[in-house]
């Protein structure tokens, strides 16, 4: 039961927290995007190809959404931390401990930063699997930190391992377009 509600939590966590240098010179090639604003001091470019399927709350972290394409999902949240984190490098640690704590195994973890529209964001990319008896689940997870004025901004984009080359570029375009206001 324990590894059963540590599955989901595992899931959500990916849905809601979230690698390579992002190319988004060639945006026209992926197509259309909605610039969104789902909190009032952060907005972020969405491709028009994913629809927003749901709002994000969770105890501890706030209110965000969530946008999905196929297999692919990338939700966008933040957590007030006060003084708690005082480097983004730190809040990034966390999310890392807390992955490692609910997944059976990480793989592939890369740390890297993006230049946004106007901070660089944490990235921590990887892939983690989550068994649950005969079940397994395997997701990669490339997810962006900006630590600003006491919240933590996280942009977190999953999808399955063999999607990974349909998915980055798009993931990279939306990590690119962060601006905090």
């Amino acid at each position: 039961m324990r590894k059963a509600i540590s599955f989901f939590t595992v899931l959500l966590l990916a849905v809601t927290f979230a690698g390579c240098q992002p190319n988004t010179e060639n945006i026209s090639e992926l197509g259309s995007y909605t610039n969104s604003k789902p909190l009032d001091n952060m907005t972020v470019d969405i491709l028009d190809t994913y629809t927003e399927t749901e709002n994000v709350t969770q105890k501890g972290i706030g209110e965000g959404k969530t946008y999905r394409r196929g297999d692919g999902a990338i939700s966008v949240t933040f957590q007030p931390v006060g003084d708690t984190y005082a480097t983004v490098e730190d809040y990034a640690a966390y999310a890392k401990e807390q992955y490692q704590a609910f997944a059976d195994e990480l793989s592939q973890w890369r740390e890297f930063y993006v230049d946004t529209k106007n901070y660089k964001c944490k990235v921590n990319s990887f892939i983690y699997l989550i068994k649950s008896g005969s079940q397994s689940v395997e997701m990669f997870t490339y997810a962006g930190y900006i630590l600003s004025r006491g919240t933590v901004f996280i942009v977190t984009c999953t999808a399955p391992p063999e999607s990974v080359s349909e998915f980055l570029p798009e993931f990279e375009f939306t990590m690119k377009s962060i601006q905090i206001i």
